[in-house]
C-alpha cells in the first residue's frame, strides 16, 4: 500500500491535502498531531467519499517519536524498550491516546500507536479496537532517528511491538551508511518469514535504498509524500517518483 501523510496547519488546509491525496494512493495518514483542532470525522468522510476503497490510517504522534503531541516519561535503556513506560501517566499523553480511541470509534481504517507509549493506554486503546470486532487494525510503532541498530536490538524491538498486539509492526531507523539498509531489509525478511506484517524502511538520504527494496521484501506500507516540500520524515520520495520506481522494478504497491 502507497500511503500519503496529511498535515495541514489548519482544518481547511488538511482538508485540501486529504483532497489532493486521496486519488493518487491506497492510504492516507492524519498526523493529527500536526492539524491543529481537526474535525477527524469530516477529514476521514470526505476521503472516503473521493475514494471509497481508500483507507485511513490516523497517527497522534508523541513528542518522544518526533511528533508534536506532549511526550511521554522515558521508558529506560533505548535499545531495550520493553513494553513502554510504566510511570504515571502525563494528562498530554491520555488526551493523546484519547484521540486514537475517537478515530476507532468513528471507524478508522488503522490507528499508529507508539510502542513507548504507557502501557496502560495501549490496553485502553487495544479494548476499544476489540469492542468494534477488530474493526480498525492496530499499527505498533518505533522510530529511531539517530541510527540503525544492530540487528539483535531490531528484531527485539519488533517482537516487542509483536506482543503489543499489532496487526502491523511499524519499524523505522535513521540510516547512517548505505549498509544499514541492509539491516532493515534483513528484519522485514525475518518478519515475513514469521507470517507476520511489518512496515520497515531507513530514514534519510542513505536510507533511499530501502524505501524502495522493502516493499520486494514484503514491506506492506511505503509512505510517500504528495509533493516535494511535503515530506514527513527526511529521505521520503514522492508519490509519483515511488510509483514510477514500482513500475520499472513491477513492484505490486
Amino acid at each position: 500500500m502507497i500511503c500519503i501523510p496529511v498535515m495541514g496547519k489548519t482544518q481547511t488546509a488538511a482538508m485540501k491535502a486529504v483532497e489532493k491525496s486521496a486519488p493518487h494512493c491506497d492510504m492516507i495518514e492524519l498526523r493529527m498531531d500536526l492539524i491543529p483542532k481537526a474535525d477527524l470525522s469530516a477529514l476521514i468522510d470526505r476521503g472516503r467519499e473521493i475514494s471509497p476503497i481508500l483507507k485511513v490510517l490516523v497517527t497522534n504522534r508523541s513528542a518522544s517519536q518526533s511528533g508534536k503531541a506532549p511526550p511521554v516519561k522515558e521508558a529506560g535503556n533505548e535499545d531495550s524498550r520493553p513494553s513502554g513506560s510504566t510511570g504515571t501517566v502525563a494528562d498530554g499523553e491520555k488526551k493523546r491516546i484519547a484521540l486514537l480511541k475517537d478515530a476507532v470509534a468513528v471507524g478508522c481504517d488503522y490507528v499508529d500507536c507508539e510502542l513507548d507509549t504507557p502501557e496502560t493506554l495501549r490496553r485502553e486503546l487495544l479494548s476499544g479496537i476489540e469492542a468494534l470486532h477488530h474493526r480498525t487494525g492496530l499499527i505498533v510503532s518505533d522510530h529511531d532517528f539517530k541510527k540503525t541498530p544492530p540487528l539483535a536490538v531490531l528484531k527485539k524491538r519488533f517482537r516487542s511491538c509483536v506482543e503489543a498486539k499489532a496487526d502491523i509492526v511499524k519499524i523505522v531507523t535513521y540510516a547512517r551508511h548505505p549498509e544499514d539498509n541492509l539491516r532493515i531489509l534483513e528484519l522485514v525478511a525475518y518478519a515475513r518469514k514469521e507470517g507476520l506484517n511489518i512496515a520497515a524502511f531507513c530514514m534519510g538520504p542513505h536510507g533511499t535504498a530501502s524505501r524502495i527494496l522493502a516493499p520486494l521484501m514484503g514491506s506492506c506500507i511505503s509512505y510517500a509524500s504528495l509533493r516535494r516540500g511535503l515530506e514527513s520524515a527526511p529521505g521520503q520520495l514522492t508519490v509519483n517518483e515511488i510509483k514510477d520506481i514500482f513500475y520499472r522494478l513491477h513492484i505490486k504497491a
